[in-house]
């Protein structure tokens, strides 16, 4: 199974993957940690949650939707995938994140890799709020955990705003 047969990828250009460094290792065992702990509290939460948990909430951060508790592992799931593509993808900025490679600099190649782990952590902690926000009747008020999802998307915008930034000025 060649990863080519799934995604156009590009043969020719100079940044086709990013050298391994220090902090990238840093970064993936912090996901690795935080993946071991999504998925062990999927499986606490999955073991003492109720047969019907909210599944949807509104702005209020009240449930106005249920459904099984398999979901938990689901979005356990969900947010393993999304943190490891996203670490894969930081390695090939010029190659899964369509950036130019002819047209962008070895500096920002590394600013946009910075940005997208970055981005894998903190999608992983809003995978983690959301199982936290889905079993709140046997553990915390769903408000409370709403809205750690709201400063959860918040830091989201913010770094990304920060980082786009930082790419422009090393352009």
């Amino acid at each position: 199974m060649k990863l080519s047969n799934y995604f156009i990828i590009k043969k020719n250009g100079p940044h086709q993957r990013m050298p391994r460094t220090l902090e990238g290792t840093i970064f993936e065992v912090g996901a690795l940690f935080l993946v071991i702990a999504l998925w062990a509290v999927a499986v606490y939460m999955y073991q003492h949650a109720p047969e019907s948990i909210p599944t949807h909430f509104d702005l209020q951060g009240n449930p106005n939707n249920y459904g099984s508790r398999m979901a938990l592992l689901f979005i356990a799931g969900g947010g393993t995938l999304v943190t490891v593509v996203l670490l894969v993808c930081a390695y090939y900025p010029t190659t899964f994140l369509h950036v130019p490679a002819r047209m962008v600099p070895l500096p920002q190649c590394f600013v946009i890799s910075r940005m997208v782990r970055i981005a894998a952590l903190l999608l992983c902690f809003l995978f983690f709020a959301i199982i936290l926000m889905g079993c709140y009747p046997t553990t915390w008020p769903p408000k409370a955990i709403f809205w750690t999802v709201i400063v959860l998307l918040a830091c989201m915008v913010v770094a990304l705003s920060i980082f786009e930034a930082k790419i422009k000025k090393k352009a």
